[in-house]
Protein backbone atom coordinates (compact mmCIF):
# COMPACT_ATOMS: atom_id res chain seq x y z
CA UNK A 1 0.00 0.00 0.00
CA UNK A 2 1.03 3.60 -0.49
CA UNK A 3 0.01 6.95 0.98
CA UNK A 4 -0.01 10.45 -0.50
CA UNK A 5 0.31 12.95 2.37
CA UNK A 6 -0.59 16.60 1.89
CA UNK A 7 0.09 19.40 4.36
CA UNK A 8 -1.71 22.66 3.57
CA UNK A 9 0.31 25.56 4.98
CA UNK A 10 0.63 29.31 4.72
CA UNK A 11 1.41 32.35 6.89
CA UNK A 12 1.87 30.24 10.04
CA UNK A 13 5.46 28.97 9.98
CA UNK A 14 5.66 28.14 13.70
CA UNK A 15 2.47 26.10 13.54
CA UNK A 16 3.87 24.34 10.47
CA UNK A 17 7.11 23.57 12.30
CA UNK A 18 5.20 21.96 15.17
CA UNK A 19 2.97 20.00 12.79
CA UNK A 20 5.89 18.59 10.81
CA UNK A 21 7.97 17.78 13.90
CA UNK A 22 5.09 15.80 15.42
CA UNK A 23 4.30 14.00 12.16
CA UNK A 24 7.83 12.77 11.42
CA UNK A 25 7.65 9.84 13.92
CA UNK A 26 4.46 8.68 12.18
CA UNK A 27 6.30 8.31 8.88
CA UNK A 28 9.23 6.58 10.55
CA UNK A 29 6.82 4.07 12.09
CA UNK A 30 4.91 3.39 8.87
CA UNK A 31 6.65 0.14 8.03
CA UNK A 32 5.57 -1.51 4.82
CA UNK A 33 4.02 1.68 3.42
CA UNK A 34 5.32 3.78 0.56
CA UNK A 35 4.79 7.46 1.36
CA UNK A 36 5.00 10.70 -0.58
CA UNK A 37 4.67 14.00 1.31
CA UNK A 38 3.63 17.24 -0.39
CA UNK A 39 3.69 20.52 1.52
CA UNK A 40 1.49 23.06 -0.28
CA UNK A 41 2.14 26.67 0.79
CA UNK A 42 -0.86 28.89 0.18
CA UNK A 43 0.42 32.40 -0.54
CA UNK A 44 4.06 31.30 -0.92
CA UNK A 45 5.29 33.09 2.21
CA UNK A 46 9.04 32.66 2.59
CA UNK A 47 9.07 31.54 6.28
CA UNK A 48 6.67 28.64 5.61
CA UNK A 49 8.61 27.60 2.51
CA UNK A 50 11.82 27.58 4.55
CA UNK A 51 10.30 25.40 7.29
CA UNK A 52 8.97 22.89 4.76
CA UNK A 53 12.26 22.68 2.86
CA UNK A 54 14.21 21.97 6.06
CA UNK A 55 12.64 18.49 6.21
CA UNK A 56 14.36 16.04 3.85
CA UNK A 57 11.44 13.62 4.22
CA UNK A 58 9.07 16.15 2.66
CA UNK A 59 9.10 14.88 -0.93
CA UNK A 60 7.82 18.05 -2.60
CA UNK A 61 7.25 21.67 -1.62
CA UNK A 62 4.96 23.62 -3.90
CA UNK A 63 3.37 27.04 -3.59
CA UNK A 64 0.95 29.42 -5.18
CA UNK A 65 1.61 33.15 -5.03
CA UNK A 66 -2.01 34.19 -4.48
CA UNK A 67 -3.57 33.40 -1.10
CA UNK A 68 -6.74 31.47 -1.95
CA UNK A 69 -9.71 30.17 0.08
CA UNK A 70 -9.34 26.73 1.61
CA UNK A 71 -11.83 25.05 -0.72
CA UNK A 72 -9.74 25.86 -3.77
CA UNK A 73 -6.60 24.58 -2.07
CA UNK A 74 -8.18 21.31 -0.95
CA UNK A 75 -9.67 20.84 -4.42
CA UNK A 76 -6.23 21.17 -5.95
CA UNK A 77 -4.76 18.69 -3.48
CA UNK A 78 -7.59 16.22 -4.13
CA UNK A 79 -6.78 16.39 -7.84
CA UNK A 80 -3.10 15.80 -7.12
CA UNK A 81 -3.98 12.86 -4.88
CA UNK A 82 -5.91 11.28 -7.74
CA UNK A 83 -2.95 11.82 -10.07
CA UNK A 84 -0.44 10.44 -7.57
CA UNK A 85 -1.23 6.77 -8.27
CA UNK A 86 -1.07 6.17 -4.50
CA UNK A 87 -3.66 4.11 -2.65
CA UNK A 88 -4.65 6.53 0.10
CA UNK A 89 -4.62 10.28 0.71
CA UNK A 90 -3.86 11.66 4.18
CA UNK A 91 -4.62 15.37 4.39
CA UNK A 92 -3.98 17.86 7.18
CA UNK A 93 -3.44 21.57 7.65
CA UNK A 94 -0.50 23.22 9.37
CA UNK A 95 -2.12 23.59 12.79
CA UNK A 96 -2.49 19.97 13.89
CA UNK A 97 -0.10 17.93 15.99
CA UNK A 98 0.04 14.14 16.04
CA UNK A 99 -0.08 12.59 19.51
CA UNK A 100 0.23 9.17 21.12
CA UNK A 101 1.59 5.97 19.61
CA UNK A 102 2.97 6.89 16.15
CA UNK A 103 2.42 3.43 14.67
CA UNK A 104 -1.18 3.96 13.56
CA UNK A 105 -0.83 4.78 9.86
CA UNK A 106 -0.66 1.22 8.52
CA UNK A 107 -3.70 0.27 10.61
CA UNK A 108 -5.64 3.28 9.33
CA UNK A 109 -4.96 2.33 5.73
CA UNK A 110 -6.04 -1.24 6.46
CA UNK A 111 -9.39 0.06 7.74
CA UNK A 112 -10.13 1.66 4.38
CA UNK A 113 -8.80 -1.38 2.53
CA UNK A 114 -11.25 -3.68 4.30
CA UNK A 115 -14.24 -1.32 4.70
CA UNK A 116 -15.38 -0.32 1.17
CA UNK A 117 -18.48 1.42 2.55
CA UNK A 118 -16.28 3.89 4.49
CA UNK A 119 -15.34 6.95 2.44
CA UNK A 120 -13.39 8.95 5.01
CA UNK A 121 -11.51 7.94 8.15
CA UNK A 122 -11.37 10.81 10.63
CA UNK A 123 -8.12 11.13 12.59
CA UNK A 124 -8.90 13.99 14.98
CA UNK A 125 -8.82 13.06 18.66
CA UNK A 126 -12.30 11.87 19.56
CA UNK A 127 -12.46 13.89 22.77
CA UNK A 128 -12.13 17.24 20.98
CA UNK A 129 -15.41 19.14 20.48
CA UNK A 130 -16.99 18.67 17.04
CA UNK A 131 -20.54 18.72 15.74
CA UNK A 132 -22.70 15.91 17.14
CA UNK A 133 -25.10 16.08 14.21
CA UNK A 134 -24.67 15.49 10.50
CA UNK A 135 -24.34 19.00 9.07
CA UNK A 136 -26.18 17.99 5.90
CA UNK A 137 -29.04 15.82 7.18
CA UNK A 138 -29.08 17.51 10.63
CA UNK A 139 -29.58 14.11 12.25
CA UNK A 140 -27.62 13.05 15.31
CA UNK A 141 -24.44 11.16 14.47
CA UNK A 142 -24.58 7.73 16.09
CA UNK A 143 -21.19 6.03 16.02
CA UNK A 144 -21.33 2.23 15.78
CA UNK A 145 -18.36 0.38 17.31
CA UNK A 146 -16.45 -1.93 15.01
CA UNK A 147 -14.43 -4.97 16.07
CA UNK A 148 -11.09 -3.93 17.50
CA UNK A 149 -8.68 -3.86 14.58
CA UNK A 150 -5.09 -3.48 15.69
CA UNK A 151 -1.80 -4.61 14.29
CA UNK A 152 0.33 -1.83 15.78
CA UNK A 153 -1.73 -1.90 18.97
CA UNK A 154 -3.03 1.62 18.68
CA UNK A 155 -6.23 1.73 16.62
CA UNK A 156 -9.91 1.01 17.04
CA UNK A 157 -12.70 2.79 15.19
CA UNK A 158 -16.42 3.41 14.79
CA UNK A 159 -18.56 4.17 11.75
CA UNK A 160 -21.56 6.43 11.19
CA UNK A 161 -23.56 8.32 8.60
CA UNK A 162 -21.55 11.44 9.32
CA UNK A 163 -20.52 14.39 7.17
CA UNK A 164 -17.10 14.67 5.57
CA UNK A 165 -14.58 17.08 7.11
CA UNK A 166 -11.43 19.02 6.27
CA UNK A 167 -9.99 17.97 9.64
CA UNK A 168 -7.10 15.45 9.44
CA UNK A 169 -8.38 12.36 7.64
CA UNK A 170 -7.55 9.54 5.22
CA UNK A 171 -9.47 8.74 2.05
CA UNK A 172 -8.91 6.65 -1.07
CA UNK A 173 -7.07 8.66 -3.71
CA UNK A 174 -9.23 7.41 -6.58
CA UNK A 175 -12.57 8.42 -5.09
CA UNK A 176 -11.92 11.40 -2.80
CA UNK A 177 -12.17 13.81 -5.73
CA UNK A 178 -15.90 12.99 -5.91
CA UNK A 179 -16.51 15.12 -2.81
CA UNK A 180 -13.26 16.96 -2.01
CA UNK A 181 -13.13 18.89 -5.27
CA UNK A 182 -15.56 21.54 -4.08
CA UNK A 183 -15.69 25.28 -3.54
CA UNK A 184 -15.96 24.93 0.24
CA UNK A 185 -16.22 22.45 3.10
CA UNK A 186 -20.05 22.67 3.18
CA UNK A 187 -20.17 21.80 -0.51
CA UNK A 188 -17.81 18.88 0.09
CA UNK A 189 -20.17 17.70 2.83
CA UNK A 190 -23.14 17.78 0.46
CA UNK A 191 -21.23 15.91 -2.23
CA UNK A 192 -20.14 13.24 0.25
CA UNK A 193 -23.68 12.87 1.57
CA UNK A 194 -24.93 12.05 -1.92
CA UNK A 195 -22.51 9.11 -2.16
CA UNK A 196 -24.23 7.42 0.83
CA UNK A 197 -20.81 6.34 2.11
CA UNK A 198 -20.08 6.13 5.82
CA UNK A 199 -17.47 8.06 7.77
CA UNK A 200 -15.27 6.40 10.38
CA UNK A 201 -13.64 7.85 13.49
CA UNK A 202 -10.52 6.38 15.05
CA UNK A 203 -10.40 6.02 18.83
CA UNK A 204 -8.92 7.59 20.83
CA UNK A 205 -7.74 9.60 17.84
CA UNK A 206 -4.43 11.04 16.69
CA UNK A 207 -4.44 14.77 15.87
CA UNK A 208 -5.08 17.69 18.20
CA UNK A 209 -5.81 21.20 16.98
CA UNK A 210 -3.14 23.70 17.99
CA UNK A 211 -4.05 26.76 15.91
CA UNK A 212 -6.13 29.81 16.74
CA UNK A 213 -5.19 31.89 13.71
CA UNK A 214 -7.53 30.63 10.99
CA UNK A 215 -6.51 30.56 7.35
CA UNK A 216 -10.19 30.30 6.51
CA UNK A 217 -10.79 33.79 7.89
CA UNK A 218 -7.68 35.19 6.21
CA UNK A 219 -8.52 33.95 2.70
CA UNK A 220 -10.90 36.08 0.66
Amino acid sequence: MSVFVTVLAGRRPEYLRRTLEAFEPVLRSATGLQTEVLCWVNGADAPSLEVARERPWVSRVEAQARFLPIGKNVSRLAALARESHRSFWLHLEDDWTATGNPGWLSDACDVLAREPQVGQLRLRCADEPVSKSNLVSHRMIRWSPRPIFKKAGCLSYRTARAHVTYNPSIQRCLEAHEWMIASSEPEAMRRFHRTKLLAAQVYPGVFRHIGEQSLRRDAR
